[in-house]
């Protein structure tokens, strides 16, 4: 019995995009970061959907976050967060000044992204129009989850 409740839960778990993008011709695809394939992988989401329809090779992405306009954060573990063009879906900058990211978002505003540093205990601000860190603050050791306010005004860091 647990077998058969387990094997669900695995493969939706599977299938849960990371976050949601579009194509070039402007068709909605779910990014899905891939650790053990080292790809981040584009499933489409049209009314047939569910075909693969770009794999993006990057070293153990551990997780994505892309707002409606402007390039995907892909975090790895191992020290770099990289930003990929939404419609090429194409790495466009690297950033290596990270010891062990964890945690990416964007604010609501679409313009800035968050990312947390585990080793560090920083959260890092990304300017996502500049492609470039604006900011860096020391918020507690193993920094890890966090929320963002619906006005972006206010972020919550979880620690541990």
């Amino acid at each position: 019995m647990r077998k058969i409740l387990v094997l669900p839960l695995v493969v939706a778990a599977l299938l849960v995009p990371s976050s949601v993008a579009a194509t070039p011709v402007g068709r909605p695809v779910a990014l899905v970061t891939a650790e053990t394939a080292n790809e981040v992988i584009a499933v489409s989401l049209s009314p047939h959907g569910g075909r693969i329809v770009r794999r993006i090779h990057l070293v153990d992405p551990l997780m994505i976050a892309a707002p409606l306009h402007g390039p995907a954060v892909v975090v790895s573990p191992k020290g770099a967060v990289t930003l990929l063009a939404l419609r090429s879906l194409r790495p466009i900058k690297v950033f290596r000044a990270f010891r062990s990211p964890k945690v990416a978002a964007i604010a609501p505003d679409g313009r800035l992204a968050y990312v947390t540093d585990e080793r560090t205990g920083d959260l890092s601000v990304i300017d996502l129009p500049h492609r470039r860190i604006v900011g860096r603050v020391f918020v507690g050791a193993l920094a890890h989850h966090f929320g963002i306010s619906p006005d972006g005004s206010r972020i919550w860091v979880a620690l541990g």
